[in-house]
């Protein structure tokens, strides 16, 4: 019998990934983490970017746009 597949939530993603999915380049990306703007972890020689900054970066770009100049 074969084994039952599970669908398994993706907790990683990698920088293109992340990158089309706010609109940006990968290289927008690449500098919004080195600016500490998206947080993101090292595995191997791989940078990665987990749901939860990707949020985070969200919403802190919401908050920053609804403040008074």
């Amino acid at each position: 019998m074969a084994e039952a597949a599970f669908d398994v939530p993706r907790k990683l993603y990698r920088v293109p990934e992340v990158a089309r999915s706010l609109g940006l380049s990968a290289s927008q990306v690449y500098e919004l983490i080195s600016e500490g703007a998206i947080r993101s972890v090292t595995v191997g020689r791989a940078r990665r970017v987990s749901g939860a900054a990707i949020d985070e970066f969200i919403r802190g770009r919401e908050q920053a746009q609804r403040q008074p100049a």
